[in-house]
């Protein structure tokens, strides 16, 4: 596993492409991080974290706009939230097309989405295009907040390609909010409180 550093973002940008898994900061802890349009990489990326296949994959995005163009239905309490938080640590997730859903592994046919408030994550993020972001640990133990634990705790799984260190991040994870039956539901309590 390579240590990029800050200059390297067209170089993560490029592992990414290729189809292969990096390991990037986002504005809540580190996480491990695959193309949309590349299958292998999303499989790789699964495999890596050691994530059950019936976990769907979540999405990050430079922009709440981008965000919300891969949704096919956005209810208006979901895109409020979403115009007050982000970018910032909340994930919505929402409806999306057969095509994504058969992507991120969803069987309900739902994605989470997140713009983090990250100037490294979203640098990276303009030049790629949305990614799936899933925390960088092995599933079911703490998430890596900085490259030396991602090196220390993920240096055997060989799809990870490299790390782009950009310091210790170490914030709560983002709080994750759906709508359903009329209402607003919180699938998982984290940095924003709502």
């Amino acid at each position: 596993m390579r240590r990029l550093g800050l200059d390297d973002l067209d170089l993560a940008a490029i592992l990414l492409g290729d189809g292969l898994v990096v390991a990037i900061p986002t504005d809540t802890v580190y996480g491990l991080a695959a193309r949309l349009d590349h299958p292998g990489a999303l499989a790789e990326l699964y495999v890596a974290k050691g994530r059950p296949e019936t976990k769907p994959l979540p999405i990050l995005v430079a922009d709440p706009d981008e965000a919300l163009g891969l949704l096919a239905e956005v209810p208006d309490e979901l895109a409020a939230l979403a115009a007050r938080h982000w970018p910032g640590a909340l994930t919505i997730v929402a409806g999306c097309d057969e095509e994504l859903a058969t992507r991120v592994h969803s069987p309900d046919q739902t994605v989470g989405i997140r713009c983090p408030d990250d100037a490294t994550a979203r640098a990276l993020l303009k030049i790629t295009g949305p990614l799936c972001v899933t925390s960088a640990n092995r599933s079911g133990e703490p998430p890596c907040c900085s490259a030396d634990e991602i090196i220390a705790s993920l240096s055997c799984a060989e799809a990870i390609a490299a790390v782009l260190d950009a310091g210790r991040r170490d914030a709560e994870p983002s709080t994750v909010v759906t709508f359903r039956d009329g209402e607003l539901t919180v699938l998982r309590r984290g940095a924003i409180v709502l």
